[in-house]
């Protein structure tokens, strides 16, 4: 992966580095990353096998 110029990291830090913290810019983050994933297009049929990932601790 590259870094992205426009965020200085890749684009997979930056998913995985999703604020925790309620707040309105915290919500405008999310939202990007949101947009973002939904940019991919990704396979309906993927995106549920998707949910059943845990995720990491």
């Amino acid at each position: 992966m590259e870094v992205d110029p426009a965020i200085g990291q890749t684009r997979f830090h930056w998913l995985r580095s999703a604020p925790e913290a309620p707040g309105a810019s915290n919500l405008v983050g999310l939202t990007e990353r949101v947009a973002f994933l939904r940019k991919l297009e990704v396979d309906a049929k993927l995106q549920a096998n998707a949910t059943a990932i845990p995720a990491p601790n």
